[in-house]
């Protein structure tokens, strides 16, 4: 598979391994639409500059157990996110993979809006989902994100953190750093990419807190 992107990606990471088309299909418990599995085994991850990402298998795996799928939307697949809250699906037995989305905090069938477009074509010409022009400043303005404190299990914390804010940090440097807080856990973030995700975190842990690093002035500058 090679997608003729209309807008290169700002990330794009093509697979290194084999991928097995039913090792897809058991990790979600059925059969689903030949087009993702081929993108699947071609791509790892698909970013766009506008903070779209698309999730590769493995990603897709932990991210349809962390946002409970299988419980909240059983018919759809979480295959990426708008950086901003809002998950990108498709539905598991159609094979026009039409792109659907719905806020995290909301999922359910009557939350699912649809694009009416198939993914492919969607993603080959500059994705989006609304109008990312129009966010308010503070979405776009670069953030420093720091733990304020401790969480009530620094373990499980710092598992979930290392994975979702892909951090190159190990284990015991975050656990280091939490002993002198405020702790500096990620520099230099958009709300518009992980604001959903701090959101998430702060409903287990109620930990973290953003400070502005840049206004969306000097990052046009």
């Amino acid at each position: 598979m090679d997608l003729n992107f209309k807008t290169k990606p700002f990330r794009i990471s093509m697979v290194d391994k084999v991928i097995n088309e039913d090792e897809i299909n058991n990790s979600f418990d059925t059969a689903l639409p030949s087009g993702i599995i081929e993108l699947w085994k071609n791509y790892s991850e698909i970013g766009f500059e506008n903070s779209i990402l698309i999730y590769g298998f493995d990603i897709a795996k932990e991210r349809n157990i962390q946002y409970e799928t299988a419980k909240y939307v059983p018919d759809f697949l979480l295959i990426g996110d708008d950086g901003g809250g809002q998950g990108i699906f498709i539905k598991k037995s159609n094979e026009q993979l039409n792109v659907l989305y719905s806020e995290f905090g909301a999922l359910g069938f009557s939350s699912m809006r649809s694009l009416g477009i198939n993914l492919f074509d969607w993603l080959q010409n500059n994705p989006s989902i609304g109008d990312k022009g129009a966010e308010d400043c503070e979405m776009v303005a670069y953030m420093d994100l720091f733990v304020v404190r401790l969480p009530h299990n620094i373990t499980k914390f710092i598992f979930d953190a290392r994975r979702d804010f892909n951090l190159p940090l190990s284990i015991r440097e975050i656990r280091n750093g939490l002993n002198n807080l405020p702790y500096l856990l990620k520099e230099k973030i958009t709300l518009m990419k992980y604001g959903g995700i701090i959101k998430k975190l702060n409903e287990t842990y109620d930990c973290l807190k953003t400070a502005k690093s840049f206004s969306c002035e000097e990052r046009e500058n």
